[in-house]
């Protein structure tokens, strides 16, 4: 920001494009912060969905080999 005179004072008539005030820049952290967030729900809610559809897989698998077990039980008894 140009100074005029005194060190000390500045001139508060123009405000630099790139510049941000302190209020601006927190407000950019915390929607860094929301993004961020947002992401690992996502990401949380993604996992879980993953996990319920491998949880039924196994469930259904664990059905077959016992079905499997009992089927070769059943042939070893023929035998």
């Amino acid at each position: 920001m140009a100074k005029f005179g005194d060190e000390d004072k500045h001139c508060e008539f123009f405000k630099w494009v790139n510049e941000h005030t302190d209020m601006e820049e927190n407000h950019l952290k915390l929607l860094e912060k929301y993004i961020f967030i947002c992401e690992l729900e996502v990401g949380l809610k993604n996992r879980d969905e993953k996990t319920k559809k491998l949880q039924s897989k196994k469930a259904k698998l664990e059905e077959y080999l016992k079905h499997m077990k009992n089927e070769v039980s059943e042939m070893r008894i023929e035998l």
